[in-house]
């Protein structure tokens, strides 16, 4: 059976939204979605491809109105580089996206994906999540030393930092090992990011990454009903 992988839309920040749109594409799941200036990239995967998680950038440029097939086609990731592709940021004129091995930039609009590989002494980061701040023109990119977020003892959570667009990177926050990993990274645009890790932590950078506090204890110590421990995956 052939599925459709659907969204919805909102035009007045989340008052209201539209009808249901299909994306053509088979039964592919959809994992991200991210939208600029009329460009609206997708993070997809093919759940018979045998593939990790988040194979394939599919890119439509229009409103997000309509997705016939002739108007979206799948961007071109380079070369074994397909894996674990984080939520795409738009930010100082290129796409950025996590994946496996460091990060995927686009200087086409999306068109066009080229790997830049990120390593904390010799070890591929896998980088979760990504964010930019305008008023310093820096790059943060939050995951994980190795390739695995759950389950791998000996992973453990980076944060590295980038001032030159993506160029060359710097750890500037870690755990410890077997803590897992860092899923999310956000910025206010004023130097202050907030990053969210396992077990509840979130940590501060007042000072655009240079250091950190936390975790911040009122986030840490609250209580769940549920399962004691959770990850923070959005901020």
């Amino acid at each position: 059976m052939i599925a459709q992988t659907a969204f919805i839309r909102t035009s007045n920040d989340g008052v209201s939204y539209s009808g249901e749109t299909e994306i053509a594409g088979g039964d592919r799941v959809l994992h991200h979605a991210a939208i600029h200036n009329g460009t609206v990239v997708l993070v997809m995967q093919d759940p018979n491809s045998g593939t990790t998680q988040g194979d394939t950038i599919t890119v439509n440029r229009s409103d997000g109105t309509s997705w016939p097939t002739a108007d979206h086609f799948d961007a071109t990731i380079q070369s074994g580089k397909n894996s674990r592709i984080s939520r795409p940021v738009y930010a100082n004129n290129i796409w950025v996206a996590g994946n496996t091995y460091g990060v995927l930039k686009s200087t086409d609009d999306g068109s066009n994906w080229t790997q830049i590989d990120i390593t904390y002494n010799g070890t591929a980061c896998r980088i979760q999540s990504v964010g930019y701040d305008t008023s310093t023109s820096t790059w943060l990119a939050a995951g994980t030393v190795g390739t695995d977020y759950d389950g791998d003892s000996t992973g453990y959570g980076i944060i590295m930092k980038s001032t030159d667009n993506l160029s060359t990177w710097s750890a500037v926050k870690n755990l410890a090992s077997g803590d897992g990993g860092f899923g999310c990274i956000e910025s206010s645009n004023n130097g202050v990011w907030l990053a969210g890790g396992p077990a509840r932590q979130v940590f501060r950078s007042i000072n655009n990454g240079t250091s950190w506090t936390g975790p911040i204890t009122t986030i840490q110590d609250d209580s769940y009903t549920g399962n004691g421990i959770y990850d923070v995956i959005a901020i």
